[in-house]
């Protein structure tokens, strides 16, 4: 068992106590233990090992070990009670939902189910809301288990649903978008409900770029099968490496033909020990006529991969931006697609051999992916806009080089006024009953308290704002650009300026949390494959009840840090 479970148990039975005053309490006990076991990942078997028992008997002599069953009704009592809290939270708040499939070793296939949104510190929260199974991948089983959830949440106000991109999902997300589209809290009739997961576009421009140079990725692949499947040939090329005075911790690893962030890895490190590849070949006569006909790498493919790699970096970059993260990630998609963009611009002025026309054919490849502006989904470009560090600078300025249409920044400014225009009708002020007095000219209440002054002070600068007859969007648009790009907090800005921009802040606050990615989803639950084996018996409710409470006891905005994330993903990637 982990420390951490024995410290995390002893701690929070004990937690802000005088040992002098402490008084043993059976019951908190066993609530600590089942917080415990759920936070920890640990099964409730776990009580009953022989070291546990042993530690509890010196450490808590009054503490009753607890039997499995008992441990069981505890973490069924901690998730009702979580839920409960999580309900009264969500109550009148409008989320997005993140909707995917999962399907686990036993092959059984599991819907699970998100909610993303601010609380009221402007926090960013990623709660599982349901996580149960799925009798088959058809339109009418998602949407049945997605309205299922709603239904029990008591949900009504959603700004987005991110599925993946598949036409049983688009399907169902129309039967919901029909079933919320005349609710009077649904926005310009469910318009932007329908969202889908950028992970695909990556996959396919990672595909793209891995498929221009397919011949010479084969021949490095080959290479490094090799070499990794023979014992022998592994000591000789780690002698290779220490020959050329190679500095490098990470060795050969081969890669799944179907997994593009494998075959990032397998390139990266294998162009990195270029030399020794180079030094190996002539030591081992032999290795040619065993790389399957596909022939060994020369300098042209080393070459090829070294140009190449710079864009998978780019794109894996963007996935661990996009799936690790604990901040919005909505509002920075374009500037890192750019990126991109941009390098593929600089390769077609190049001189080398192939990489130009390279270059050319994977740019108007990547053109095609988000040229249908008009059957796209508008949040990232809306996003884009209440980022104060972008707004319209980008899509007015920069058309050409983002091979966007050159109305784009029109269509963009419009479908932000429409938008607003639908949350002004929401959120506006209600103005002053005629029973309520106006104070004499002159005159001014000053409360006693500071905060109620400050509040009042805020309160009297917004009304002060609309005076000047522009909406709070023309005047966010009017004020120039945060020039902070290092270190700027997009939620801080809209946290520290939402009595300026009253109802633009409103909206701020339901678009940047909308989800992009589902990268992170395989990874978070792989590391879960605990519960398969000791609850396979005991039925789905219980992969609810362990995976829906640690999401809700551990916040995502202080469970872990991002570079815990991005080592547990390229783990989680790498096998």
């Amino acid at each position: 068992m982990k420390d951490h479970l024995i410290r995390t148990f002893v701690w929070t039975a004990r937690d802000n106590q005088d040992p002098d005053k402490f008084v043993f309490s059976q019951k908190d006990s066993r609530k600590a233990l089942a917080r415990s076991l759920i936070c920890d990942e640990q099964t409730p078997s776990d009580v009953q090992r022989e070291k546990f028992r042993i530690f509890m008997s010196l450490a808590c002599p009054s503490f009753r070990i607890p039997s499995c069953s008992t441990v069981n009704r505890d973490c069924y009592e901690l998730f009702e009670e979580e839920k409960t809290k999580l309900k009264n939270i969500l109550c009148n708040k409008r989320v997005s939902l993140s909707v995917d499939a999962w399907t686990s070793e036993q092959e059984t296939t599991y819907l699970c189910v998100k909610a993303h949104f601010l609380d009221s510190n402007w926090k960013l929260q990623k709660n599982v809301l349901e996580f149960c199974p799925l009798s088959d991948h058809s339109a009418e089983a998602i949407g049945k288990a997605v309205e299922k959830c709603l239904l029990d949440w008591g949900i009504d106000k959603i700004f987005a649903i991110t599925v993946e991109d598949s036409q049983s999902n688009d399907v169902a997300i129309h039967n919901l978008k029909t079933r919320f589209s005349n609710s009077e809290n649904s926005l310009l009739g469910g318009k932007y409900l329908h969202l889908r997961y950028i992970d695909n576009v990556i996959k396919l421009m990672a595909s793209d770029s891995l498929q221009e140079i397919g011949e010479s990725v084969a021949h490095i692949r080959e290479m490094v099968r090799s070499i990794v499947l023979s014992p022998a040939r592994l000591i000789k090329f780690k002698e290779c490496v220490e020959l050329e005075k190679i500095d490098n911790k990470r060795m050969l690893c081969m890669d799944v033909h179907t997994n593009w962030i494998s075959t990032f890895f397998m390139l990266d490190t294998a162009q990195k020990l270029q030399k020794a590849f180079e030094k190996f070949q002539e030591s081992d006569p032999y290795c040619k006529s065993e790389t399957m006909g596909a022939g060994m790498p020369n300098r042209d493919d080393w070459q090829k991969v070294k140009w190449f790699i710079e864009i998978l970096r780019h794109l894996y970059g963007l996935t661990l931006h996009l799936s690790c993260s604990r901040h919005v990630t909505t509002n920075t998609i374009f500037a890192r697609l750019f990126e991109v963009h941009h390098l593929l611009s600089e390769w077609q002025d190049s001189t080398e051999m192939g990489i130009s026309s390279m270059a050319r054919r994977l740019r108007e490849k990547y053109t095609n992916y988000w040229g249908k502006y008009k059957e796209m989904n508008l949040v990232i470009y809306l996003a884009l806009i209440l980022d104060p560090r972008y707004k319209l600078e980008i899509l007015e300025s920069l058309p050409s080089e983002l091979h966007l249409t050159p109305e784009m920044g029109e269509i963009a400014r419009e479908a932000a006024f429409t938008l607003f225009d639908e949350y002004k009708r929401l959120y506006v002020p209600e103005k002053s009953s005629s029973s309520e007095k106006e104070p004499e000219s002159g005159a001014r209440s000053f409360p006693s308290d500071f905060k109620k002054y400050l509040i009042q002070k805020r309160r009297e600068e917004a009304l002060a704002a609309f005076a000047d007859g522009k909406s709070d969007l023309e005047r966010y648009l009017d004020e120039p650009t945060e020039q902070d790009w290092d270190y700027f907090d997009v939620l801080g800005w809209w946290k520290g300026n939402n009595h300026r921009f009253p109802i633009l802040s409103n909206m701020a606050h339901d678009l940047l949390v909308v989800p992009v990615s589902r990268a992170a989803l395989e990874s978070k639950f792989s590391r879960a494959g605990y519960i398969r084996d000791s609850f396979s018996g005991k039925g789905s409710k219980m992969l609810q009840v362990l995976l829906s409470t640690k999401s809700w006891l551990l916040p995502s905005h202080s469970s872990s840090c991002v570079e815990d994330d991005v080592q547990n993903l390229e783990e989680a990637e790498r096998i």
